[in-house]
């Protein structure tokens, strides 16, 4: 690729590289569900050939985008030390992976015999980091919004008993309109609930 995408000049190069790189990695994903559907349909050699350049066109992209970053680094980051470029780059790339949890996207996981995994997975590029940050935060309301819920379900209705003392005569008029006469010295219970 250097001796044919502006050999003489790196920064260009490395600009073209990534323009190239990012419009097919973005065609290969708009592709994905086409091509599942095709996989679907085909069988055997069939199958094989329509995945492999699948995946050779997305490498493609991918080898780009990468040759792009790594030009732009040589060229802006730190260019009169290279080893320390090199090192500083890869110890704060990876740092920031950690950060974002997700360092373990650095590993290729699994080796595959070409199309030969279940369905469609042969042509799936799984990018669930923003859906499950999504899922997670979603998680944490739920499980804040069923604590409230408990808090609120706790609440209890108590009778409250007030005794009071009657020294003489009197009419007593409950809140529905029963009439009481009291004609001695007594005790009437008075009932109100109050919640907890």
């Amino acid at each position: 690729m250097d001796e044919y995408i502006y050999p003489g000049d790196d920064n260009t190069s490395a600009i073209l590289s990534l323009v190239i790189g990012y419009s097919v990695v973005l065609l290969a994903f708009a592709l994905q569900p086409a091509v599942k559907k095709l996989v679907n349909k085909i069988n055997g050699l069939k199958r094989i050939l329509a995945v492999d350049v699948y995946l050779l066109f997305s490498f493609f992209g991918a080898v780009n985008v990468w040759r792009g970053v790594w030009i732009m680094l040589d060229i802006h980051f730190i260019p009169d030390a290279p080893i320390t470029s090199y090192w500083v780059s890869h110890i704060a790339c990876f740092g920031f992976l950690v950060l974002l949890n997700s360092s373990n996207s650095i590993l290729v996981r699994g080796v595959y015999i070409d199309a030969e995994e279940d369905g469609t997975q042969c042509v799936d590029f799984p990018c669930y980091y923003v859906r499950l940050l999504v899922q997670k935060r979603k998680r944490k309301k739920q499980i804040r919004i069923d604590e409230e819920g408990k808090e609120m379900t706790q609440i209890k209705i108590e009778k409250e008993d007030k005794t009071e003392e009657i020294n003489e005569k009197m009419l007593l008029t409950s809140e529905n309109g029963d009439v009481t006469m009291l004609n001695e010295t007594g005790e009437t219970i008075n009932n109100s609930s109050k919640i907890v």
